[in-house]
């Protein structure tokens, strides 16, 4: 006897293979839980022609990551090339002429603009070992020009001074023993002026050039002392030298110690390091914290 219903509702599954009515208890079909389905069971399984869609898919987006990499990484490298070139032409003229305090400060903002592209493309250093060998060469060239310029403008600064002291005494001299040249004017940047009223324009002009100078002077000392020890001791560590990195660490440390008590006033300054700045006192700690490191435990 069937429930209330009919027997629309109740079957069995011999039943619904023969057509026909069996004999046995019946059982409720299974609805699917797609309704274009009706009483078909549902069939979850990923046809092979779909498996090989979605993994053409995924290869294909890896593929475009690679690619886009590839892209930027080319454009990274064309950056720094650019701002290689600019910083050879620029440092290039200031060493083969009398360069102009305008020339020299050119200069030295291209070779700093290596660091700054340098370090925008830091990531790549870390993925590509090409690129970060590319980004360790153009940092000790940048590094090399940026000690070449502080040269050549210590020149620079030190002869201006030079002919401004003499400019002083000289004409003080000459004055003291041909009384009649008071009373000539010479030029003086297209101008007139009387030789008396020159010699005080030397001296202010010579006192004015004793700071930059000593900028000059502790920025060279800075970078041809501390942060070379510096270099060297990070140098000495990728490949394992840890004897030889303690001691460029303690001469880091020593120098650091010697430019803070001889300018006190430049213990904060901060100096470029290939891209970033960091004080000669920064420094310090750098390096006293990795020697830290190095030092076996007591």
């Amino acid at each position: 006897m069937y429930p209330k219903g009919g027997a629309s509702v109740l079957s069995t599954s011999r039943e619904h293979r023969s057509g026909g009515p069996v004999s046995g208890p019946p059982r409720p079909l299974r609805s699917s839980p797609h309704p274009q389905q009706g009483l078909y069971p549902a069939y979850t399984s990923i046809s092979p022609a779909a498996a090989e869609a979605r993994q053409l898919l995924k290869d294909g987006r890896v593929t475009m990551e690679r690619r886009r990499y590839e892209v930027d990484l080319q454009q990274q490298r064309a950056k720094v090339d650019e701002a290689r070139k600019n910083a050879v032409a620029l440092v290039t003229q200031v060493q083969k002429e009398t360069p102009s305090e305008a020339q020299l400060q050119a200069a030295e903002n291209a070779v700093k603009q290596i660091g700054v592209v340098l370090e925008a493309g830091a990531a790549f250093v870390k993925k590509d070992r090409d690129y970060a060998l590319y980004a360790k060469e153009c940092k000790a060239a940048a590094s090399a020009a940026s000690s070449s310029d502080l040269r050549k403008r210590r020149a620079l600064y030190a002869s201006a001074a030079e002919k401004l002291k003499a400019c002083q005494d000289e004409g003080a001299r000459m004055v003291k023993e041909n009384a009649s040249l008071a009373a000539v004017d010479v030029l003086v940047d297209g101008s007139p002026t009387r030789p008396q009223d020159v010699m005080p324009q030397c001296a202010q002009k010579a006192e004015a050039l004793q700071a930059p100078l000593k900028r000059v002077d502790v920025e060279l000392r800075f970078q041809e002392g501390q942060r070379k020890a510096y270099d060297a001791a990070k140098a000495h560590l990728s490949k394992g030298r840890k004897s030889e990195a303690l001691a460029q660490l303690n001469d880091c440390i020593a120098e650091g110690r010697i430019l803070e008590n001889r300018y006190p006033d430049f213990k904060e300054q901060k100096f470029d390091i290939g891209g970033a700045s960091m004080s000669m006192l920064a420094l310090v700690l750098v390096c006293a914290k990795e020697r830290k490191a190095l030092q076996p435990s007591p």
